[in-house]
């Protein structure tokens, strides 16, 4: 393609971090789908056990030498998703990717505070947000970092759902705010959603929405749910038939 931009430019990814009474017992998940458009691509479960820093999980394809989708020993969950025209901005080559980043603070950080303000730091990011999860001490934390004009910060409520976008933010695009106002009503009225129910969610494919405005599209890649509390991540990938296969469990304490 001489044109590689609408690559980048479409509406991608569904992240969700449930905190407090709806993660149940275990007070912190991260709902996560990966949408890619690059083609066919083998997606794969890396776990890195560096020889200096923490182990962690990543969830992406062979090539990846950064993250997209990782979680860490200490619990730490990492998940980014470009989105160019809900944070416009000059993005610039005075740093290194997000993605090399986010892997760096995988294997360095054990905090969500520690990764937020490593994350608010950058100067050189822009369009791209990056949901960050885990506990502060034994407080379960989130908060969305969004990269635009300016770095802000949306957080999580003590008991409630963060959304990678807010779809009732005047900047998010229609398939944008679609997506997740999905993601929303599906999770409506439940006071306890739990990792099977975040896994229905990350399943629901809504036949009446245009693919992108879809929760799983055909350019959805990986479905995860993180517990950083047990250092499990359930992770899914798509069938033969495009719908979403088993989850399997993959943990970093066992």
């Amino acid at each position: 393609m001489e044109d590689k931009s609408p690559l980048f430019t479409a509406p991608l990814c569904t992240m969700v971090a449930a905190t407090g009474i709806p993660a149940g017992a275990d007070d912190l998940l991260v709902a996560r789908n990966l949408d890619w458009l690059w083609g066919d691509e083998l997606p794969v479960v890396s776990v890195v056990k560096p020889d200096t820093g923490l182990a962690y999980v990543q969830i992406g394809f062979p090539w990846n030498a950064g993250v997209f989708s990782g979680m860490n020993e200490a619990g730490l969950v990492l998940c980014m998703e470009r989105l160019p025209h809900v944070t416009p901005g000059a993005e610039t080559l005075d740093g290194p990717p997000v993605e090399l980043l986010l892997r760096d603070m995988l294997q360095s950080a054990d905090k969500p505070d520690t990764a937020v303000a490593n994350l608010q730091a950058l100067a050189h990011v822009r369009g791209v947000h990056v949901l960050v999860a885990g506990f502060n001490g034994k407080k379960a934390a989130a908060a969305v970092v969004e990269f635009g004009p300016t770095v802000t910060v949306r957080r999580a409520e003590t008991n409630g759902l963060l959304p990678g976008v807010d779809p009732l933010s005047a900047a998010a695009a229609p398939d944008d705010a679609a997506r997740y106002a999905r993601f929303a009503a599906l999770a409506e009225g439940k006071r306890i959603i739990g990792d099977r129910e975040l896994q229905r969610i990350l399943g629901d494919s809504d036949e009446s929405a245009p693919e992108p405005a879809r929760i799983w599209s055909a350019a959805t890649r990986h479905s995860a749910v993180f517990i950083p509390k047990t250092g499990k991540v359930q992770v899914a990938f798509p069938d033969e038939n495009g719908r979403p296969g088993p989850y399997t469990t993959v943990s970093l304490k066992d």
